[in-house]
């Protein structure tokens, strides 16, 4: 598809346009983009799709080959639409379909879960630990609240608070909340060696890192929000974190 070109005599005429032809004007550019971007998916090669569905359990390079000589440019639409389809191809059996798809299903989430995090520049690996982690739902979990990752190894209170309150103001979410309490006990019991820790000094210090970037008062969490996040962890704390009188 040809590219759009702003040459000096339709810079004069996009200059003279009104609101209405202007609307036009930028829905007419914004579908040649469209379809000029669905051309270059259709063009990719052989050897590119091949190397994608290698990706994919159950298919090695001789299935992958019969796979693309078998439905080209489409193949991926297949695995994504219709995956049944394959079983048109020699040697692939129900039982072998079943594990195809759900290899394929588990490669497209942690593309959506890189998707969706990425402010985190996270890696397949860790992709694949919050997967496990979460399980199936775990996107409709981290949409709800991103402050369950609070919860998971190698993130913290810190890193998820920076980027979360960066894209979207979230100062009273409940799982923000209980992020900072597992935090406040985490580093008490690694930093000090503490067993237990008071319940003013928890209060405090939760309090501390959930307020002390709060730009106004309406942002700043208070003591009763704690107090009710910290009842309902009281039921689901591990035993590392049973000692807080």
């Amino acid at each position: 598809m040809r590219k759009y070109e702003l040459n000096r005599k339709a810079y004069k005429d996009v200059k003279k346009m009104d609101h209405g032809q202007m609307s036009l004007f930028c829905e007419d550019l914004y579908k040649r983009g469209y379809e000029a971007g669905k051309q270059e998916v259709l063009t990719l090669s052989d050897e590119e799709i091949t190397q994608a569905i290698l990706q994919v359990k159950g298919i090695g390079e001789k299935t992958a080959a019969q796979i693309v000589a078998r439905f080209g440019v489409g193949t991926l639409d297949i695995l994504e639409k219709s995956p049944e389809r394959l079983l048109e191809i020699r040697g692939i059996t129900e039982d072998r379909l079943q594990d195809i798809k759900t290899s394929y299903r588990e490669s497209r989430m942690l593309r959506d879960i890189m998707a969706l995090l990425a402010p985190f520049r996270l890696t397949p690996k860790t992709a694949q630990k919050i997967y496990e982690h979460f399980g199936p739902a775990c996107l409709d979990i981290l949409r709800k609240s991103p402050f369950e990752l609070c919860l998971m190894p190698g993130f913290g209170f810190r890193r998820v608070d920076a980027i979360v309150q960066k894209t979207e103001s979230r100062p009273h979410d409940p799982m923000r909340i209980t992020g900072a309490l597992h935090c406040a006990l985490t580093e008490a019991k690694g930093n000090g060696g503490h067993l237990y820790l008071e319940k003013e000094e928890l209060y405090r210090e939760a309090l501390r890192l959930l307020n002390e970037r709060a730009p106004l008062p309406a942002m700043r969490v208070r003591e009763g929000e704690v107090d009710k996040a910290l009842e309902e962890m009281i039921l689901v704390l591990p035993p590392i974190y049973s000692g807080f009188k």
